[in-house]
């Protein structure tokens, strides 16, 4: 009888096995499929972005180097403008964090930038936001100028 259970638990588990690599195998062709379609989404939200903050008359910088960031993401310094604040003033429309994003629900500053080298003074007036491609790009955009437009009343 013990020999029968052990056959039976094999066999279980040779079949879970299977099913996961064909999963994984699925996984990833959906991921070819719909690579280049996410990528041109976010990057288009990435660009109009970029638009709207360059026309803002906003005094703002980029954490990161910007050649070598993926297209659905933005750290930016808005200087003079607390991000903590920020934060509070546009979360009932928008969600953006301080923080990294296993930290996004703690106001705490980055201990990314923190370890970037970048100055406390700047850290807090950084935020990070960023968008998937189901994201829809002009309710993005509105957010995003709501957000731009609160940022000119903190200065």
């Amino acid at each position: 009888m013990n020999m029968i259970v052990k056959v039976i638990f094999s066999i279980l588990v040779f079949l879970i096995i299977i099913y996961i690599v064909a999963g994984c195998g699925k996984a990833c062709e959906i991921a070819q499929n719909e690579y280049k379609r996410n990528y041109e989404h976010t990057q288009a939200i990435k660009i109009e972005i970029l638009k709207l903050l360059k026309d803002s008359d906003l005094q703002y910088h980029f954490n990161g180097d910007q050649e070598f960031c993926v297209p659905s993401t933005l750290n930016l310094c808005i200087e003079g403008v607390s991000s903590e604040a920020l934060m509070i003033s546009t979360k009932q429309f928008c969600s953006v964090s301080n923080g990294s994003a296993c930290t996004s629900k703690s106001y705490a500053p980055s201990y990314v930038l923190m370890a970037m080298g970048i100055a406390e003074e700047e850290i807090e007036s950084s935020i990070r936001i960023s968008w998937g491609p189901d994201t829809d790009k002009e309710e993005t955009l509105c957010s995003f100028k709501e957000l731009l437009c609160i940022a000119k009343q903190m200065k």
